[in-house]
């Protein structure tokens, strides 16, 4: 011991602690030789460290006897696996840690009693089957559009050049406009109640709202007497659109969740549709020349008997105006939908402080307004016609869908457009109210009309539309339509058995097609009547009308002679100069013969002719049979009249007291709807083509 510089005291103490443990060690050795093994209580006795073992293996015997005498629970029964229930822990030891063979587990039906008794058993889920719209509807419309005056992006303008058929500069064309119901009850009550005898789906799984998020429209061409394959129709360019979202790999929940908080600025009971559904569902048509494009009008049930009385031409010819009145107020209620009013309010109430197309959280769509911003998509066209900016785009990334920053949105700048818009749709609301008068002072019902005022979108059977920018004058088509709705399966995975598993991949559930519309004859940018025909002379009228620079012309040929071609190169007035307009057709009448069964009145005046039509070049196709006393009594006839009249009256020079009480209106003039039924309906287009 190392005591150099310790006191004498601190060695007596070091010495003594020593001896008092070497003590202390002793007498706890001689206690736990001398004294009893200790003890404790359990399982109903006491324990020590010898006789735990005995006690143990008594009290292993005990539970393995009770457990053989009471058996199963009542009301479990074990069922037998059939044939080789999983591999040996030979060969599962011998197996790679990397694909192990699985292990059949035998799932038991476990009936937990009480009044009924519940009883809980693996199985799928039934899959909800949607129905699609009931009917679907066409209109073909003719209009100019100058595709610079947009204010589209460089994409934009080059994909609706080559999708339009025109350059930067003014140009003629023609489109359909698709329109159908969307069942919002007949959707929630089939997702509620799906057919099946297996599991019915959670509440929680579906939201109790159906969410809409693309429309799938199928277009069939005849070609030679032949409907060729079906294609989808592409979306507009510069509208918002989920299609290309949807598709994409690695959607997670988060998406799914900021892709319907898009969709509508309020949830519940009265649903406000965000601008991004208005685009999807009500995309409305980009800035024309007359602005003429308006809401498609859904095809009346009732029966119309306004051709049994004596003035029906009158009628019809109000009954066009009425529904040409309804359908304009229709697109300016749209509109001001879109923008978050309602139509009929003037003073529109601030309903919500979030700005359109601007979502919550770091998932929901950002900051910005649709019309202006940088982002994948564009903003849609203002209520003057003149479209916005492109606006901001969905794009995905790791943080879910948001929207590309832009802009504010100026609140007084939609506050006028919205005063705009309402005077625009009161103004539409009286011409509605005007030809309803008129109706009824013929002794017409204007119900049966078909003009039908448009609901909101969130109401049951609201009308919304597609436009089909890629058709052919002189074409014909036929289209069928189908709802793309949010799936409830998306990203469950984990709660569904195997074989449902892929019912989880994708993000949208698919309702039923539609049923096929009846042929829909794109009529060509030249259309012609034959009003007159006399068999002695070999003489006939005809009258055709050309679209050309954004309005329709007619000329009137009163000595029309067998073999020569229907139509020519004129010169018209247009306002203070003078157009050449080519009226030429690609027919010529080569046969004229009386229909005898007509009065003699008819007779006379050269109203029962019957002309056969030829085509100029190509001797292989059918000739055409027309009857004059049809041609001049067409109401499309009168309503190509119509239009002309429309587009000669506003290209008169105006007084400064015109101009001045001119209605801050758009312009009419151009090629408006022409109507063709859905499955159940009938064309009412032009008669003839280029």
């Amino acid at each position: 011991m190392k005591t150099k510089g310790i006191t004498v005291v601190e060695r007596f103490i070091e010495k003594g602690i020593l001896g008092l443990a070497a003590v202390f060690a002793v007498a706890f050795a001689a206690m736990q030789l001398l004294s009893e093994a200790p003890t404790t209580k359990a399982a109903g006795g006491e324990v020590n460290p010898g006789t735990v073992d005995t006690r143990l293996e008594e009290q292993t015997r005990r539970l393995k006897a009770a457990i053989e005498v009471e058996g199963l629970p009542a009301g479990v029964e074990l069922m037998e696996a059939s044939g080789e229930v999983g591999a040996s822990f030979a060969e599962l030891v011998e197996t790679p840690t990397v694909g192990f063979r699985r292990v059949q587990v035998t799932e038991a039906a476990v009936d937990l009693g009480g009044v009924g008794g519940i009883t809980l058993t693996a199985g799928a889920y039934n899959v909800p089957a949607l129905p699609g719209p009931s009917q679907v509807f066409v209109e073909t419309h003719f209009d100019a559009i100058t595709i610079y005056d947009l204010e589209l992006s460089s994409d934009d303008e080059s994909i609706l050049e080559s999708r339009l058929g025109v350059t930067g500069s003014r140009g003629d064309i023609v489109w359909n406009t698709i329109g159908f119901q969307i069942p919002w009850d007949q959707m929630d009550a089939a997702m509620r109640d799906a057919p099946g005898d297996d599991r019915e789906m959670p509440e929680a799984w579906y939201s109790g709202q159906i969410d809409v998020l693309d429309i799938v429209v199928e277009r069939q061409q005849r070609v030679d007497g032949e409907w060729a394959p079906a294609v989808v129709l592409k979306t507009m360019p510069a509208r918002w659109s989920l299609r290309d979202n949807l598709i994409e790999d690695g959607l997670s929940r988060k998406d799914r969740d900021a892709i319907v908080e898009s969709l509508w600025l309020d949830r519940g009971q009265d649903r406000t549709p965000s601008p991004i559904l208005q685009d999807i569902l009500r995309p409305e048509f980009y800035a024309t020349a007359s602005d003429r494009w308006s809401a498609p009008l859904a095809p009346s049930a009732q029966e119309d008997d306004a051709s049994k009385g004596d003035n029906w031409r009158e009628i019809a010819n109000w009954k066009r105006k009425l529904r040409e009145a309804q359908k304009k107020a229709n697109r300016r209620a749209a509109s001001i939908e879109g923008l978050g009013g309602t139509p009929g309010e003037v003073d529109e109430p601030d309903r919500n402080e979030r700005k359109p197309g601007q979502g919550s959280g770091p998932s929901g769509l950002g900051g910005g307004d649709r019309n202006r911003g940088s982002g994948g998509g564009s903003g849609r066209r203002e209520s003057s016609g003149k479209r916005a900016a492109p606006g901001a785009g969905l794009s995905s990334g790791s943080g879910g869908f948001g929207a590309g920053t832009g802009t504010p949105e100026d609140p007084e700048k939609k506050k006028r457009q919205l005063a705009g818009l309402q005077k625009q749709y009161q103004d539409a609301l009286k011409d509605v109210s005007k030809a309803q008068d008129r109706l009824r002072a013929l002794g017409y019902d204007p119900s049966q009309a078909g003009a039908v005022e448009l609901a909101g979108l969130a109401d049951d059977l609201a009308v919304a539309w597609f436009h089909d920018l890629e058709v052919e004058p002189g074409a014909e088509y036929r289209y069928r339509v189908r709802f793309d709705v949010l799936n409830p399966f998306f990203a469950r995975q984990l709660d569904l058995q195997e074989a449902q598993i892929s019912l989880a991949k994708s993000m949208v559930m698919p309702t039923e097609n539609s049923s096929w519309t009846d042929t829909v004859a794109v009529p060509g940018f030249s259309q012609f009547f034959l009003t007159g025909g006399q068999v002695d002379a070999s003489k006939m009228q005809a009258e055709v009308f050309c679209f050309k620079e954004g309005r329709w012309w007619s000329h009137t040929y009163n000595r029309l002679q067998l073999g020569a071609r229907i139509g020519d190169t004129q010169r018209k007035q247009n306002g203070d100069e003078r157009v050449e307009i080519d009226f030429g057709t690609d027919w010529m009448p080569v046969d004229l013969e009386i229909d005898y069964s007509m009065g003699d009145e008819d007779i006379e005046a050269g109203q029962a002719a019957i002309v056969r039509l030829q085509h100029v070049s190509d001797h292989a196709r059918p000739l055409l049979s027309r009857s004059v006393w049809l041609d001049g009594t067409s109401l499309s006839r009168d309503q190509f009249t119509q239009w002309v009249d429309e587009a000669d009256a506003l290209a008169e020079p105006e007084s400064e007291d015109d101009e001045q009480d001119a209605p801050q209106g758009p312009p009419s003039g151009g090629g408006g709807g022409i109507g063709f039924g859905g499955s159940s309906g009938s064309s009412g287009g032009g008669r003839g083509d280029r």
